[in-house]
């Protein structure tokens, strides 16, 4: 192996190279230059909050209705029975296939709003009383009251003309 002398230190060439290679690599990679045609693709999430689960009807009227921020609300089906077990999937379908939009959206507001989830099979009592006759429901919330509401699946795009109205 060859080597070659930094200082007071010597340096096998193989390794030295290798290192400048990774740091090369590593810079033209992180460049403002290569970023900037990626950046539009990159979310940050640095103020999103993660959703709450409400616990009971005092924790919604807390955290909801006396929210100073805009809340949705997002009724679903969380928990399913297997084998006499309690299991986190959800018996849902479209349920599952909106958590993950609502985290996006909420992402993209930088904590301009809060998501509470409720599980509809815990709390059929909330159900009721926001009349609630499919899943999933998501309620908009402003000021203690409901704005707006959307039941079923809906497309990003929708969600998001939901939301805006909801900032509004």
């Amino acid at each position: 192996m060859k080597t070659r002398a930094l200082g007071n230190h010597t340096v096998g060439y193989f390794m030295l190279r290798m290192a400048h290679r990774l740091t090369s690599h590593h810079r033209a990679l992180f460049s403002p230059k290569y970023l900037s045609g990626t950046s539009a693709h990159i979310t940050t999430t640095s103020y999103f909050r993660a959703p709450f689960d409400v616990k009971d009807k005092d924790d919604f009227q807390k955290k909801v209705l006396a929210s100073v921020k805009p809340v949705l609300v997002d009724f679903h089906a969380k928990l399913l029975m297997r084998n006499n077990m309690i299991s986190q999937d959800s018996w849902c379908g479209p349920c599952k296939a909106l958590s993950p939009k609502l985290d996006a959206i909420m992402g993209e507001k930088d904590g301009l709003l809060e998501l509470a989830k409720v599980d509809i099979d815990v709390h059929s009592d909330l159900a009721m009383e926001y009349e609630v006759a499919g899943i999933p429901t998501v309620l908009g919330v402003k000021n203690g009251k409901v704005v707006n509401r959307f039941t079923g699946l809906i497309e990003t795009k929708e969600l998001r003309e939901f939301v805006e109205k909801l900032l509004s």
